[in-house]
């Protein structure tokens, strides 16, 4: 068998990786999450399973992107260049995507995952036989573990047993999700708009500085945060309020 040979991407291809991740992860599942929390059954339920799907995908983003972030070297990035401004992006991602994970144990991570394996392959009975992915946050990396067959049904079930069942549990992970006030809800639906995205990756393989207007309001408000202590914050809940007509600040 011939030897794999090892794929050096440069410094731009490597952070337009980053920008197709960025979609893939989390804008793809933006629309679900911000429709209306209390809305019918059905669209309920679907956003408690796509929870557990959406927190599997954030983690793994987390870990390739710090895997590969730490071999950039932000010393040959030219100010005010387009792939200077897509890495400040995903930095910015990277911080918002910490906070979300940050907000439910290694425990209620492992739940998740076993909904995941169940929503996105159909079965969940095997992976009893070979350990469960885990995931752990550990100053500010993502780390990841293993919970082992013989230990899974016990952690899943301390975890699920107090709300009642695993349906019920992700209605409460659902309810703790939309109303935690993060700096994500706030700030990533004006800062990372689809076509922000897609305009930065476009910039970066042209090595360009043609940005759209709105990429140039974004990178702006992208600015406004370092002069910032605590950046402005906001619910998935007051979201859905704003939209309705209620007025919030987030100054």
């Amino acid at each position: 068998m011939a030897k794999r040979q090892k794929v050096h991407r440069t410094t731009g291809e490597t952070i337009v990786d980053f920008l197709q991740l960025i979609t893939t992860t989390n804008l793809n599942w933006h629309s679900i999450l911000h429709k209306d929390a209390a809305g019918d059954a059905v669209t309920r339920v679907t956003q408690q399973q796509i929870l557990s799907i959406y927190y599997f995908a954030l983690f793994d983003w987390l870990i390739e992107y710090q895997k590969r972030r730490e071999g950039i070297d932000p010393a040959i990035l030219a100010s005010g260049s387009a792939e200077m401004w897509a890495l400040e992006f995903c930095d910015f991602h990277e911080r918002t995507a910490l906070e979300l994970c940050s907000i439910f144990t290694t425990e209620e991570h492992m739940v998740m995952t076993y909904l995941r394996h169940h929503l996105v392959h159909g079965h969940v009975t095997a992976f009893f036989e070979h350990e469960l992915q885990t995931f752990e946050i550990k100053a500010g990396k993502v780390v990841k573990g293993w919970s082992k067959p013989s230990d899974t049904n016990d952690r899943r079930e301390k975890t699920t047993e107090p709300f009642g069942g695993i349906n019920q549990t992700m209605e409460s992970f659902f309810q703790r999700f939309v109303e935690f006030p993060a700096m994500h809800w706030a700030n990533l639906s004006r800062v990372s708009r689809p076509r922000v995205i897609d305009d930065l990756e476009r910039c970066v393989e042209t090595k360009s500085t043609n940005y759209t207007d709105e990429t140039i309001e974004a990178m702006m408000m992208l600015d406004s945060f370092r002069f910032r202590p605590e950046p402005p914050r906001v619910s998935i809940e007051e979201l859905q309020q704003m939209r309705s007509g209620a007025t919030y600040s987030t100054s």
